[in-house]
């Protein structure tokens, strides 16, 4: 009988590629990977050629559903080869959603609680009010339950799928299970506000799952918790998650105070309190899967030690950064909660119109303490006055209309001005290709220009921010530059983007911020060009037009949500938090851009310091805005302007927001008129003002019953009446409703005073007082509520 003998040389290759039963572990991992770059290159080349119009929203589920499925697909098919099947892999399709799942759910959920519970005795977080009412609780609780879901499902088996399995099989259980967790908290670095606790405590978290598939033999434990953690910082308590602060949460929660301690722009993971959290986590979770305590608890604690080691190394330079007294996070100031915030809007006054071309308002500060504003509506003109409030004089024209084809055809407006000494640098708002009655249409870009003598002339030193979209017929198209705000040395600019309603932002250093030098935030990076770059868009709501609060260090926003001009605020300038009550509020449906009409238009909202009138702003502000009244056309257009006084408490405060009343008078009408908006000259002769009667709330006390106000007209021949009714009155009784005045109070509360609905026979008006008396104008015909004194 003869016997075959294999090759030496054989022999050798054999044992690079094999092992006793199969393919090395390493070899196994690289053919995966091969797969798996290949279905993302397949997947990137379907993704690239979905509409055109498609929204970030859908964009993300559809990458987080192909990221799954491509991680999937390529685990089936090494199961194929290697005759296993996605349950050898973690994944099993029996126990989908059965009491491994829950059971990790309310491991979840009531870990994030207890975070945040230990985080509010620390006094550095805040619970808040509820922010959902009605359908909208269990609508947004089931978008956040299934897309968490889908993360949880992707994240959970690209990290601990066939990866570590492979891995496993090679070099051990514990090690690979090291490695799977440092990638998993590196893989978090990318998004914004991200920090190194937050990367470490991502790794840690990591390594806890390990720990749940070793023990219970599959993903679907671990799966459960991931999805419940999101869901509650998400949705629930309405916190960052990983950087991340997405809208419809349940709580208007806030963070206060250091960051190593609150989490800071990362949110509760960025917490040496959720440190302690994954270590509690640990042994609990080794006490309770474990019947060997005492022998499991050396043996895991092996596993902590190493990938503690691993990832300090990996980030020693970060750590040792971030523990240097000159670094800028120890420069930045403390960030108050949300709800601490307490703001007064003052009396609206009319500081310029009517007028067919007041839009956007900006100014600089002259050497002699007067003021220069710029109003632009096309056209840009420079108007000197004593205060902010006192734009009526003369204007000079500073940008003109371009010439036909130009890209400032259309117009040109100065939407920001940054001023050092006679220097002056301006972001200009430029539009072209435009047919205003065609649905808006018209393009958009911004261009850069600079004045040396404060802003009389100027020099253009051309685009330095155009989008990805090119003119359309019936669209608005491109992007515009709205504010700008300095920080670390870099000009920021916040941009509208049209194409999908989405805020943008770009950035350019302060020494060099001409064409070519911007560059917008894309996916993580600042790496795509301010000329024809694509960059991601912040949350839906976040506007475009904001300010530097040098009080905290934070960046603000003026938005429009639900009929009011919000306040949103934030650390890093990207991840932003809405303050709960609006800075003013209309009424949903009553502000419209179809005039005349029966409604009001408020448009055009900017903030700026009251002393300086830079968007670098203390706590006096004023707020400045474009305004028609009702029933009248564009070419009645004023600027208002008001004061806003705003201070901030150790803890929260209720109400936040209040807004002016004041009563006036018109002699010739004999009408007395009390609101809350602006009362412009020239409207059927001049009002006076008469009396201030408090502050109305901006939004219902989610605790105390309140009273809704409405602000009412009535027009009989020469005969003009103003009221101030409870919501649903005004109309039954021929008054047409102008606007929502704002909330009372329904029974008396500290810090408030009794508001009386008044009336005078012999005039044949209506009007509010807040004695009981009427101030001897007229009689009492009841009592609307409790406002705030102050």
């Amino acid at each position: 009988m003869t016997q075959s003998v294999q090759s030496p040389r054989f022999t050798v290759l054999r044992r690079v590629f094999f092992g006793p039963r199969e393919l090395h572990a390493g070899w196994r991992l690289l053919i995966f990977l091969a797969i798996v770059v290949t279905l993302i290159n397949a997947s990137n080349f379907i993704v690239r050629r979905l509409p055109g119009g498609t929204d970030q929203d859908t964009l993300f589920l559809v990458r987080e559903i192909m990221d799954f499925l491509i991680f999937v697909l390529a685990s089936w098919i090494m199961g194929r080869l290697e005759r296993r099947t996605l349950a050898d892999y973690g994944l099993p399709g029996r126990k989908m959603f059965r009491s491994q799942f829950w059971q990790g759910t309310l491991l979840g959920f009531g870990a994030i609680t207890g975070l945040l519970a230990a985080m509010r005795v620390a006094r550095v977080f805040y619970f808040g009010a509820v922010a959902l009412h009605g359908a909208d609780i269990a609508k947004w609780a089931t978008i956040y339950a299934l897309v968490f879901t889908l993360v949880a499902l992707r994240e959970e088996f690209r990290a601990r799928g066939y990866a570590l399995f492979t891995l496993s099989t090679g070099i051990g259980f514990w090690p690979a299970a090291v490695l799977s967790a440092a990638y998993f908290g590196y893989s978090h670095h990318g998004n914004s506000g991200e920090d190194w606790i937050g990367l470490v405590n991502a790794g840690l978290f990591g390594l806890l799952a390990c720990l749940l598939l070793r023990r219970t033999g599959n993903l679907w434990m671990p799966i459960g918790f991931h999805m419940a953690f999101d869901w509650g910082e998400t949705y629930f308590y309405g916190v960052p998650d990983s950087g991340n602060v997405l809208p419809g949460h349940f709580l208007n929660s806030t963070s206060t105070g250091p960051a190593w301690l609150s989490g800071g722009t990362v949110g509760p993971e960025g917490s040496l309190l959720c440190t302690l959290l994954i270590i509690v986590l640990w042994l609990i979770c080794t006490a309770w899967l474990f019947n060997n305590l005492e022998y499991h608890m050396k043996q895991f604690a092996y596993p902590i030690v190493l990938f503690v080691c691993v990832f300090v190394t990996a980030l020693a330079p970060g750590l040792a950064r971030a523990q240097s007294p000159d670094t800028k996070n120890q420069q930045q100031k403390p960030t108050p909660c949300n709800e601490c915030i307490r703001i007064r809007v003052g009396l609206a006054i009319v500081a310029r119109g009517p007028g067919p071309d007041i839009e956007d308002f900006s100014a600089i500060q002259l050497p002699d303490g007067r003021f220069r504003g710029f109003l632009a509506g096309g056209r840009t003109y420079a108007i000197d006055g004593d205060h902010l409030w006192d734009m009526g004089g003369p204007r000079r024209l500073v940008f003109d209309i371009g010439a036909p084809g130009a890209y400032d055809s259309c117009g040109q407006w100065i939407h920001h001005v940054e001023q050092s000494g006679k220097k002056v640098v301006a972001w200009v708002h430029n539009e072209t290709e435009c047919h205003y009655a065609a649905h808006g249409q018209t393009h958009m870009s911004t261009s850069l220009a600079i004045s040396n003598d404060y802003g009389l002339t100027w020099k253009d030193y051309g685009r330095i921010l155009t989008g990805t979209d090119s003119p359309t017929p019936n669209k608005i198209t491109g992007e515009d530059c709205v504010a700008v705000i300095v920080r670390d040395g870099d000009y920021y600019a916040y941009s509208g983007r049209y194409r999908d309603g989405r805020t943008i932002v770009a950035r350019a250093p302060v020494s060099d911020p001409g064409p070519g030098k911007w560059m917008k935030y894309f996916q993580g990076k600042w790496d795509q060009p301010g000329l024809g770059g694509d960059a991601t868009g912040l949350a839906k709501g976040v506007g475009d037009r904001g300010a530097l609060w040098a009080t905290t260090g934070q960046i603000l926003m003026l938005g429009w949500e639900h009929g009011g001009i919000t306040l949103l605020s934030s650390a890093d300038g990207m991840t932003f938090t809405t303050l709960r009550e609006p800075l003013m509020y209309v009424g949903a449906g009553r502000v419209s851009w179809s005039r005349p009409g029966p409604t009001e238009l408020i448009a055009y909202p900017v903030l700026l310091d009251a002393k300086t009138g830079s968007t670098e702003i203390s706590n006096s502000w004023v707020l400045a805005y474009m305004y028609v009244q009702p029933n009248e056309g564009m070419a009645k257009r004023y600027l208002i302007v008001r004061p806003v006084e705003v201070s901030v408490s150790n803890s929260p405060v209720s109400p936040q927001v209040g807004v002016l009343l004041a009563r006036w008078y018109n002699a010739k009408l004999q009408d007395r008129w009390s609101t809350t908006e602006a009362v412009p000259p020239g409207n059927d002769g001049a009002y006076q003002l008469e009396a201030k009667l408090g502050f109305l709330m901006t939004a219902a006390d989610l605790q105390r019953p309140s009273v809704e106000l409405e602000d009412c007209e009535s027009r009989q021949g020469q005969q003009l009446d103003h009221v101030l009714a409870p919501k649903g009155e005004c109309e039954s009784h021929g008054y047409q409703v102008q606007r929502t005045a704002g909330f009372v109070y329904a029974a008396p509360q500290p810090g408030t005073q009794p508001l009386y609905s008044c009336s005078s026979e012999s005039k044949k008006s209506h009007f509010a007082a807040i004695s009981q008396d009427c101030h001897h104008l007229g009689k009492q015909e009841g009592l609307l509520g409790y406002d705030l004194k102050e």
